[in-house]
This record gives structure tokens, sequence and C-alpha cells, in this order.
């Protein structure tokens, strides 16, 4: 009979490592496989930049937000790219650009959304008791 283990059990032996992740995981790259020294590299460099200092800059990102931020920006160099071959007189696939807009559209409302939240957000009663100085009773 074979001994076997239970995911749990498994986990607790294999514990993720912190280094053996991707480079897009770990910060080292924006995008796999983009060569950051381009000119679209730079630009998407620069973008993500922009977009995350809206949520409090790249290192304070969590996974789902630095997604959405990569996909802004792509989106974003996409619909830059249809309007400079339009203003060179190219023809574009207007079906193309117009979905290229509207996903861009949706993904900024979003990206809005959460630093709005990200600057409301209260703070915990927790937090507010212990930031508060003591009040001392008066002797009697």
């Amino acid at each position: 009979m074979l001994n076997q283990t239970s995911p749990v059990d498994r986990a607790s032996v294999a514990a993720s490592s912190l280094t053996n992740r991707s480079r897009v995981t770990n910060g080292r790259v924006l995008l796999a496989g983009m060569d950051k020294r381009s000119a679209p590299g730079r630009r998407y460099r620069d973008l993500c930049e922009a977009y995350a200092a809206r949520l409090g800059g790249l290192s304070a990102l969590g996974v789902e937000d630095a997604a959405l931020v990569r996909e802004i920006a792509a989106q974003t160099i996409q619909s830059e790219q249809n309007a400079a071959a339009l203003a060179r007189g190219e023809s574009i696939d207007t079906e193309q650009s117009v979905r290229v807009a509207n996903v861009l559209n949706r993904l900024l409302g979003r990206l809005e959304r959460r630093a709005k939240a990200s600057r409301t957000r209260e703070p915990s009663p927790i937090v507010d008791h212990f930031s508060r100085p003591p009040v001392r009773s008066a002797a009697p």
C-alpha cells in the first residue's frame, strides 16, 4: 500500500520559494519577452509607472492591480498606434480601433474606482483608537 500524503501535508513540506517565481512576479520585468530598451518598451514602462502612481506606485501594487496597470498600458499603446496610423493616412480597422478604445475606457474606469477607493478608505476602528492620545481622568 502506498503512503499518500494530503495536499496540505505536501504544502507544508514544500513551502513556496520567494526566489523561484517568474520575473514578472518578482518585479524584475513588467512584461515577459519585452525589450525595455525599445521605444515601445520604454513607453510601456512609462505608462505603467504613470498609471501605478494613481494607486500608490508600482512597488505598492498587488497582483490584481499590477495586472490592471499592465493591461491599461498595453491598450493605451495599441490605441496610440491606431491613432498614429490614422494620422499618417493609413487605413486602419475601425472596428478593432473602436474595440480598443472601449476596452481602454472600461479599464481606466476600473483604475479610477480603485484609486478613489484607496484614497477614501477609512482607517479601522482599532487603528483610530490607538492613534489617539490616551484620555486621563481627573483626580478626585
